[in-house]
């Protein structure tokens, strides 16, 4: 080959090298990691990344929020009632609990009994002790599990214009 041909080759190669293998690209655009929610199964939420021009549609048709959905386990088990625990504490991962673990609202003790209204959450309904006598002070104890009927002072008024004596409700004691 000829010092002109193989010059002719060798400029051929440089030219498609430089121009012939070369695309334009555009830079990708970024990804980003959001917790999608499928429209028809809402309860099979996942993470996921997408490109930065999918999330309109992310965010707009299906409800999908940035970030993992680990971050967002709370909101994402929430079934709406406080009388229920909704998420596996112990999970590494988030772990939703299908049927609510019952909230522990305390124990129940000699004066006040507890419960959870799945609309207001956990209650304490205070014991009522009454024995229906106007000469005892009712009250409940805690230290004595339970009520106390303590008589009231001799004299304190009651009824009709009597008074109370040793707890009961009765016509005064004439004067000496």
């Amino acid at each position: 080959m000829s010092l002109k041909k193989l010059f002719l080759v060798a400029m051929f190669v440089a030219v498609v090298a430089v121009f012939g293998a070369s695309t334009v690209q555009a830079d990708p655009l970024p990804k980003i990691t959001i917790c999608h929610i499928p429209p028809g199964n809402p309860a099979n939420w996942h993470t996921i990344t997408i490109s930065e021009n999918a999330l309109p549609a992310h965010y707009d048709n299906h409800g999908d929020f940035p970030g993992n959905c680990s971050a967002n386990c709370e909101e994402l088990c929430d079934d709406s009632n406080p009388c229920t625990i909704d998420v596996d504490q112990e999970a590494e991962d988030c772990v939703c609990l299908v049927e609510g673990v019952p909230v522990d609202c305390g124990p129940i003790t000699a004066c006040a009994a507890v419960s959870c209204d799945p609309e207001s959450g956990c209650l304490s309904t205070p014991t009522i002790c009454d024995d229906f006598n106007e000469c005892t002070a009712d009250t409940c104890s805690e230290s004595y599990s339970g009520c106390i009927y303590a008589p009231l002072d001799d004299g304190t008024p009651c009824g009709d214009g009597q008074s109370c004596n040793s707890g009961v409700c009765g016509e005064a004691p004439p004067q000496m």
